[in-house]
């Protein structure tokens, strides 16, 4: 007998039977729970300490991954501007203050933990899936906010560098460009 069972020398006698697959259609229940005010929804309400450092995680996150954190970087560092409705204009775009991946887990281990207590105090399950499940929606609606806002911040930087410094501004398209291309990837 060989070392390797599975070289065996010759042909099996017996058939192998493929295995047998079979499909499912996975189903939430929220029994129990009141719904909205549409009277179509369950309302959720996910606190804005929360959602302000979701966000300026998952953008950092994309800049991260996309390859454009030094670019952002430069945008910090370029000369602002005179007026000061350009200034206020410019303060929108950026993002605010800095949040680390910590704070992010912290928050959202705090959010977790109020659904589950209050899912406990009600004794009611599915007030834990259902805040569970905002929190899936609202972070991939956020995913595909934070790209745009990023691209946006982009392409912002790229205008200032518009004929001050053709080959800086040259690199930075480039970039720019391989960032956009590889959304799904990112």
């Amino acid at each position: 007998m060989p070392r390797i069972p599975i070289f065996k020398l010759g042909g099996s006698s017996e058939e192998i039977l493929p295995p047998t697959l079979t499909s499912y259609v996975p189903s939430l229940s929220l029994d129990g729970l009141a719904v909205g005010v549409d009277n179509l929804r369950h309302d959720v309400h996910l606190s804005p300490k929360f959602t302000e450092t979701a966000r300026a995680h998952i953008a950092r996150l994309i800049a991260r991954h996309g390859d454009v954190e030094g670019l952002l970087a430069a945008e910090a560092s370029a000369p602002s501007s005179r007026t000061p409705f350009l200034n206020k204009l410019s303060n929108v775009l950026r993002p605010g203050p800095k949040t680390e991946p910590a704070d992010f887990k912290t928050v959202l281990a705090d959010v977790h933990v109020a659904a589950l207590n209050r899912a406990k105090a009600d004794n009611n399950v599915t007030i834990d899936l259902l805040a569970r499940l905002a929190i899936v929606k609202f972070l991939r609606l956020e995913l595909h906010s934070q790209f745009a806002q990023v691209l946006e911040r982009c392409r912002m930087m790229l205008k200032n560098y518009e004929g001050l410094r053709q080959m800086k501004a040259h690199e930075y398209r480039e970039r720019v460009a391989s960032f956009q291309v590889r959304k799904k990837i990112i």
